[in-house]
């Protein structure tokens, strides 16, 4: 099975997930997550660690699962559960500032880093086109700059 599809827009690598601690105040017994409760008060009760993925993050690993699931309906929406070969292309928006020394097709070699960049797109395709990423036994990846920034996509 070869499942082909492109990713609109810059591609945004995976952040690093953010942990807040959860505290009840001891004055209010209202919970928040701030050095100062809305009561004025700064005694809290510490209840749990909150662990969340950065918005952006998010809304990129949302998107490639949507344009996965519509590629996938052509195999029927089935999930891959055998070990795959993945192809990432990277396209990054030339800035204005730099538009006469890049040209279209030049490596990209600054942030974000191409793990990163891989990782948003594995965890986006997550329960969408295979059961878990540990499936991908082959990587081939590259970042370049273009007019048209975008990610593609091959699943092998």
């Amino acid at each position: 099975m070869i499942l082909k599809f492109t990713i609109p827009g810059n591609p945004i690598a995976k952040q690093r997930h953010r942990t807040a601690i959860l505290k009840q105040c001891r004055k209010c017994q209202a919970k928040t997550v701030r050095a100062q409760c809305r009561c004025g008060s700064f005694e809290f009760n510490f209840l749990a660690p909150l662990e969340t993925t950065p918005k952006e993050t998010r809304m990129y690993e949302n998107l490639v699962a949507m344009v996965a699931t519509e590629a996938n309906k052509v195999n029927g929406g089935i999930l891959i559960s055998s070990p795959v070969r993945l192809t990432a292309t990277f396209y990054f928006a030339i800035p204005p500032s730099r538009s006469r020394k890049l040209k279209e097709g030049d490596p990209h070699s600054q942030r974000p880093d191409l793990d990163n960049c891989l990782k948003s797109i594995e965890d986006g395709l997550n329960k969408v086109v295979w059961s878990d990423d540990g499936l991908v036994s082959q990587i081939i990846a590259a970042k370049v700059w273009s007019n048209q920034p975008r990610a593609e996509i091959e699943i092998i």
